[in-house]
């Protein structure tokens, strides 16, 4: 019996736990988004950690993929690392169709964004005003 116990606490760690809701006020106007990644580290002081085909969606068809994120509560920010690819972003009337980049980094507060591209490289965006 008990290791049917730890088998299904195991299960519910490994599968459940990389699935998760974090809320914003400002990002993407809907306050509710999804991270779903192949780990996950809440430190309990407000900052996230997801590892591994990170994807975030949001209402209005919003997606973000990268290998990594790192959510910070205290500054209200999202740092995406790694083969970035921004969808359907809308802040302060503009709409990004499309970007990618190294690093995205996404002031919630201020509903903006920095994108980065290492190595020298261009940033790419497909936007309308």
């Amino acid at each position: 019996m008990f290791n049917l116990r730890k088998s299904v606490i195991f299960f519910i760690f490994f599968f459940y736990l990389p699935i998760i809701e974090v809320k914003s006020d400002s990002f993407n106007d809907n306050n509710i988004f999804t991270i779903t990644s192949d780990s996950q580290f809440h430190s309990g002081e407000g900052i996230l950690k997801a590892n591994g085909n990170v994807i975030i969606e949001g209402e209005n068809e919003l997606i973000v993929y990268a290998d990594k994120l790192i959510y910070e509560k205290k500054l209200s920010k999202l740092h995406l690392i790694g083969n970035v690819v921004l969808r359907n972003y809308s802040s302060n009337e503009i709409f990004v169709e499309n970007a990618s980049g190294d690093e995205l980094i996404i002031f919630l507060n201020q509903s903006s964004f920095e994108l980065n591209k290492k190595n020298g490289e261009r940033v790419k965006t497909k936007f309308r005003l």
